[in-house]
């Protein structure tokens, strides 16, 4: 163990000067290093002197975060290689270099040594103009300047990339035309998309000091639709996988792929999470020498299915992935994400893997603040700590976060009935199937009910104080503004049919004279709110689609006050979108987490 003790106070000092208070990084500066044998690390403070040893810089990190103003004594084993995140870059938001240098410090400072970055199509590749066109891609130099940052902390960051499904950013241009089998999946065998392949992996990996990447391979529904035989699709898929890590090993770099592919080809059906679906001894011998596989599972809740899942990848190296629900919904699903990810973690060291990773995705438009899972990403780091919920919070306080707020910002998406839900696998975002369900067509039943309305307003008053405060807690401030918009919408939504059905042309007056222009107005300072907040996070490019949602519901609105005085001054003589009964049109097995397009119209989004 060669530590250079300098080097590391000078890597955390950098990260706590980023996102924590001074106070924490002079008690830092005023700590005795030393280092130690085990992974992990200790903290010793007393009256006199604050003692620190660590394993590596990670462990540092971790300690530095750990220091309180009062006596502390921690021993503190970290049970796993590597805590690694992933950040989805492909779903419309391109975090700035400056943001992720922000992301990069709070999660260093939770133990973390791999940042993960998914880019279907947001990296620039030399030579191919349409790749990332206008998506707001990263240039060569930019992911170069990122890894800069994170080797300054002490972290790996290995590009995710896609090299046979998730690809319709890129088949949809005309130079790709001719090289899908599906609208989102590349034709396996075909020279052009070999080339283009290998572009991508050189181009992807180019900027990094890792010596690893990430293929994808996942969810590539379709890929043998065309295959010389159809029913040989297992076969198929691995020549493709022979493919891509030949092309890997004559760039000496080391490949990892997501493994679903390798359970649901075998079964002929989306089993994956299935426990008694295994991956076939002979698929696994197939598989090429030096190839990573990573379990990606997001919606269990226990070590113990984590731990069999991960043993059935045996005797491959696996990573398992664990997720934070931050996808289809404007602030992430703590309560639900905590304790699927401590449990990722759990069931790692269970099964005695050396790497556990906790993703983001941004699917149906990233509307989500990345920032919001950082309590999900701390309680599953100090669980292969082994640190305590009160460590975890104190640590989380050292960064500003108020863990309490935080997750009862996640109440935003609290059922709103007490439908049965026992087979949903996801989390509910109630919040979105509320704020994009158009308010002229009655045509969607979300079991909305006047307490909805008054959990919104009272969530809304308790956050909204943190609109004027410094610090990570001013993000939850658009949750606010939403909670305000939500409030006044579902007033909305409960009184427009009934009035019309009534035939109350006078309360449809008051509607349209006062409750419609207070929802129009809320709406309009929710996105003003999530502009602001986006373009502060973000690269400039991807906002047009949120843009387009909050135009799109306004202008709504708008028609609904319309209506409602025609109808009301005897002008219309009915309006048709009120006459229709509302069905309950989200599911309520298998997925609850449902697209924001489901509720916009029942016309659906081409």
């Amino acid at each position: 163990m060669n530590l250079d003790h300098d080097q590391v106070r000078a890597s955390v000092r950098r990260a706590l000067e980023l996102v924590s208070s001074p106070e924490q990084v002079l008690r830092w500066e005023s700590a005795e290093l030393s280092g130690q044998t085990e992974a992990g690390f200790a903290v010793d403070q007393d009256a006199d002197a604050t003692r620190v040893s660590y394993h590596a810089l990670a462990d540092a990190m971790r300690a530095a975060l750990a220091l309180r103003e009062q006596p502390t004594a921690i021993r503190a084993r970290r049970a796993l290689r590597r805590l690694s995140v992933m950040i989805d870059m492909s779903r419309n938001a391109v975090m700035r270099v400056e943001t992720v240098e922000r992301y990069l410090a709070c999660a260093a400072l939770m133990g973390y040594s791999t940042l993960y970055l998914y880019l279907e199509d947001t990296y620039e590749v030399p030579g191919q103009p349409y790749i990332g066109h206008g998506r707001g891609r990263y240039s060569q130099d930019e992911l170069r300047r990122i890894d800069d940052i994170a080797h300054g902390f002490g972290v790996e960051v290995v590009p995710v990339i896609q090299t046979l499904g998730h690809l319709r950013q890129i088949l949809k241009w005309p130079p790709f035309h001719g090289i899908g089998v599906a609208p989102e999946v590349i034709r396996i065998g075909d020279d052009g998309a070999s080339d283009l392949i290998r572009a991508m992996i050189t181009a992807a990996t180019a900027p990094f000091r890792s010596a690893r990447v990430h293929l994808g391979l996942d969810e590539a529904y379709g890929f043998a639709d065309r295959a010389p035989d159809p029913t040989d699709r297992m076969g198929h898929f691995l020549r493709h996988v022979d493919d891509v890590t030949t092309i890997c090993r004559e760039l000496d770099v080391e490949p990892m792929m997501w493994s679903d592919m390798l359970f649901d080809v075998e079964h002929g059906a989306k089993d994956y999470y299935r426990t008694d679906r295994t991956i076939a001894t002979r698929t696994l011998e197939a598989l090429p020498d030096g190839l990573t596989l990573v379990y990606w599972d997001y919606f269990h809740h226990t070590d113990a299915y984590y731990e069999l899942k991960l043993r059935q990848h045996r005797p491959l190296p696996t990573v398992m992935a664990g997720g934070c629900a931050s996808w289809g919904r404007l602030w992430a699903r703590l309560p639900e994400s905590i304790t699927a990810c401590t449990a990722a973690v759990g069931g790692a060291i269970a099964a005695g893997v050396d790497e556990a990773m906790i993703t983001m995705w941004g699917n149906d438009g990233n509307e989500c603040d990345y920032f919001s899972c950082l309590p999900a990403l701390a309680h599953a780091g100090d669980r292969a700590y082994g640190l305590t919920a009160e460590q975890t919070d104190a640590g989380l306080g050292s960064l500003g976060v108020s863990q309490e707020l935080w997750v009862a910002a996640s109440a935003i998406d609290d059922p709103f009935d007490d439908t049965d839900r026992a087979g949903a696998i996801e989390p509910p975002n109630p919040s979105k199937w509320l704020l994009w369900l158009d308010p002229l067509i009655s045509f969607g039943e979300i079991g909305l009910s006047g307490e909805v309305a008054d959990r919104m307003r009272a969530l809304g008053e308790q956050l909204i104080r943190t609109e004027s405060v410094d610090g990570p807690d001013r993000r939850l401030g658009v949750i606010a503004h939403l909670c305000h918009a939500l409030a006044l919408k579902a007033d909305l939504h409960l009184a427009v049919r009934p009035a019309y059905l009534a035939g109350d042309r006078l309360e449809a007056k008051r509607l349209a004279t006062d409750l419609v222009p207070d929802v129009e107005a809320a709406v309009s300072r929710l996105a003003q709110a999530h502009r602001d907040r986006w373009f502060a996070d973000n690269k400039a490019f991807g906002w047009e689609v949120l843009e387009r949602r909050y135009a799109g519901l306004l202008s709504r609105l708008a028609s609904t006050r319309h209506a409602l005085t025609e109808w009301s001054e005897g002008r219309l003589e009915e309006i048709e979108t009120l006459e229709i009964e509302p069905l309950r049109v989200a599911p309520d097995t298998v997925s609850a987490t449902v697209p924001w397009t489901v509720f916009a119209t029942p016309a659906g989004m081409a």
